[in-house]
């Protein structure tokens, strides 16, 4: 992943850097320190921070320097968007100070990491993996008719126990229970199915598809700054990959086309950042997705170009060599034109060099050898 478990300051920071609606180059560029402060400080890759630049951090988000300490208050509160429940674990929300408007109403679900749902700000019990898949699979696509034999499929295979109807209508019974959605909310459709409200919940996986066609749209028109921004609010919604932990949906079509749309925006957020120079912005997006796939070419060839321009060529070489080292191993071939040519261009330091970054103003696993580098993208 990016980096090693991010402090309680690295999820303060990020967290009201998201509610401010700022990218971290928003947020570096307001407070007046490096763009690297405030990503390795959300990415847990280092814990400690000279007061004056804490102080300036929370100007910037209108805060009290005390709001960002290092320490995480005693009582933990409820979880806003993309958050958990807990005492201290990744993804823990701390309480904020009286009057603190922060808490969104409604429900909220969770599907772009541990799957998870807040009924006005505070975290609802799940129940069982089973039944968490089941929510999950509702969630990806609401106002879709869900069938009660693709649940049992994906549930149990080709080989249900023979109490698996009744188990089904159990999960969704409790789900509509402890989620307060009613009949209308979580509906049983004509014939043996299920269909969430399309406006009954707020789903972040529906939310990073609507951010990444928006910055498929921007880039097509040329409007790369606008594309890095809605990129970075698309994937900052993710908290690991889609509906983590749940084996039964490893394979389940929905979860695996989020998360190829997840290694598409990487890529068109690598594309967009290389129009303006702002290659340091994309390398750590670029680094995870090639840790979860390393085979894919295109994130290599993406990763090699900004880490040269960012003055690593070194680094961008070491890249070249693990993936020949991969893809010989695994598949017994040799890079492909794109990577073979991206090496060369390192090679004979043909990458130019980073620009001064300046911040942004307007709107805040496929083949690697796809001609198209933003193809898992949906248009519309």
């Amino acid at each position: 992943m990016r980096g090693d478990v991010p402090t309680h300051l690295g999820r303060m920071l990020r967290e009201r850097r998201l509610e401010a609606g700022l990218t971290q180059l928003d947020l570096a560029t307001s407070a007046g320190v490096s763009i690297g402060v405030v990503r390795d400080l959300e990415q847990g890759l280092t814990s400690r921070l000279q007061a004056k630049s804490i102080n300036r951090l929370a100007t910037a988000l209108r805060l009290h320097p005390g709001q960002l300490s290092a320490a995480p208050p005693a009582h933990i509160g409820a979880p806003g968007r993309g958050q958990t429940a807990g005492t201290g674990r990744p993804g823990d929300r701390v309480a904020l100070p009286p009057g603190t408007p922060h808490v969104a109403p409604g429900l909220r679900i969770r599907v772009l990491g541990p799957v998870g749902a807040w009924l006005d700000g505070q975290p609802v019990p799940l129940g069982p993996p089973m039944q968490q898949a089941v929510l999950a699979m509702l969630a990806v696509e609401p106002g879709a008719v869900l069938r009660r034999e693709t649940i049992s499929e994906v549930l149990w295979g080709a080989d249900p126990p023979p109490t698996s109807t009744a188990m089904i209508q159990t999960y969704i019974s409790r789900l509509r229970h402890v989620l307060a959605l009613g009949r209308n909310g979580l509906s049983h459709h004509c014939g043996p199915g299920y269909r969430l409200q399309a406006d009954s919940a707020h789903v972040d996986a529906v939310e990073f598809t609507q951010l990444a066609r928006r910055a498929q749209s921007a880039l097509d028109v040329g409007a790369a700054a606008e594309a890095c921004q809605l990129s970075e609010q698309a994937l900052g919604l993710w908290q690991g990959e889609a509906a983590a932990g749940l084996d039964a949906l490893r394979t389940y079509s929905a979860i695996t086309r989020l998360d190829s749309l997840w290694a598409a925006s990487i890529l068109l957020y690598a594309r967009a950042c290389t129009v303006h120079g702002w290659h340091e912005l994309a390398i750590p997006y670029l680094r995870e997705l090639g840790e979860r796939d390393p085979l894919n070419e295109r994130a290599c060839a993406c990763l090699m170009i900004a880490l040269a321009a960012c003055g690593q060529q070194a680094a961008a070489l070491a890249a070249y060599d693990q993936m020949c080292h991969e893809l010989d191993d695994q598949l017994g071939i040799r890079p492909g034109p794109e990577l073979a040519d991206t090496h060369l261009r390192v090679l004979r330091n043909l990458v130019p060099g980073p620009l001064t970054l300046p911040a942004p103003r307007s709107a805040t696993s496929r083949s690697a050898r796809d001609p198209s580098p933003v193809s898992g993208l949906p248009r519309g």
